[in-house]
């Protein structure tokens, strides 16, 4: 993987290699040699010609990042009785060679404008009661709102999270929102059945399950993602057996000519032709599929803010 654009001689320069475990092991887990890619036509010829000259100017960083997290926890509660925590998230960087708004300042704005929109719906006032006077969420419910650091390094954010704070907070269910408004995209939702962890795929299918419900209530057409989609925050806490549900439209991969036909847009053309790239601007976004994901997305993170005992509900209760 690299963040660097491709050189004219077909290589790709390696921005940074990340060791989310280096802080407890040392400075002896910091690589000692440089490593370089090329793209498949150059290993190509690489492989025919065999030898080749290469100078290789490199440096090791060791730089701190950060994430940024709001936490909800039911103020008429004691913190004890909260819980059962949600992770809602969306990675907050981008690639060096990009400004990111469709990858990912669509998906972290979205979330925090789901956070404001409850709050503005009086989710977090009255002592956890909403401006009808009624309890809006469960008493053992918490949330945290997260912004991950370093997705693009490597998960690196979020894998700390999970690792460190998610068993603390028991932690029972994780949304990830990565990349909504590609501008030849496709409504998708990451397909729990794909997940590489078997533990995980029955109750992360509720939270897919979920999802789709809600685009059938708006009248929309979508798709799973297909396998290899965790390639983003949903992965750090599948890693450690936390159900995951996202949503996304796609990157680097050409659309077919039947999900023209569905969704419209051009076939045979990627998915984000700015993905990773410096045009990922403002004028890249898909407004009218930005607002359908964050729609779709914001209906289904209340009723699985809402749902009373969700751990049970994910696990046992599975025909629910």
């Amino acid at each position: 993987m690299t963040n660097g654009e491709q050189d004219d001689a077909g290589l790709w320069p390696m921005k940074g290699i990340q060791d989310v475990e280096w802080k407890d092991s040392g400075v002896d887990r910091l690589p000692k040699f440089p490593v370089l890619s090329t793209s498949y036509a150059v290993g190509q010829i690489l492989r025919n010609d065999g030898l080749i000259s290469l100078d290789s100017s490199t440096s090791i960083d060791v730089i701190k990042t950060f994430n940024v997290l709001c936490t909800w926890e039911p103020p008429s509660t004691t913190p004890s009785n909260a819980t059962e925590t949600i992770v809602i998230g969306a990675h907050l960087d981008s690639v060096a060679t990009g400004p990111g708004v469709v990858d990912n300042a669509s998906g972290s704005a979205t979330v925090l404008e789901w956070l404001l929109s409850l709050k503005k719906a009086g989710w977090w006032v009255k002592g956890g009661q909403g401006n009808t006077g009624e309890r809006v969420l469960p008493e053992e419910r918490k949330i945290v709102w997260a912004w991950w650091g370093a997705e693009e390094l490597g998960l690196v954010g979020s894998q700390y999270f999970a690792s460190n704070s998610a068993g603390p907070l028991n932690v029972v269910a994780a949304i990830n929102v990565d990349m909504i408004a590609s501008p030849n995209g496709v409504p998708r939702i990451v397909n729990a059945s794909s997940a590489p962890i078997d533990a995980v795929i029955a109750p992360s299918e509720k939270i897919q399950k979920r999802f789709e419900a809600e685009f059938r209530l708006v009248k929309e057409s979508w798709e799973r993602a297909d396998s290899g989609m965790f390639n983003s925050d949903d992965w750090s806490f599948l890693e450690v057996g936390i159900p995951t549900g996202g949503l996304l439209n796609g990157a680097s991969k050409l659309k077919t000519q039947s999900q023209r036909e569905v969704y419209g847009g051009m076939a045979n053309a990627q998915f984000d032709p700015c993905w990773h790239r410096g045009c990922d601007t403002f004028g890249n976004v898909n407004v009218s599929l930005l607002k359908l994901m964050s729609r779709v997305g914001f209906n289904a993170v209340q009723y699985l803010a809402k749902k009373k005992d969700l751990k049970s509900w994910l696990w046992n209760g599975l025909n629910n």
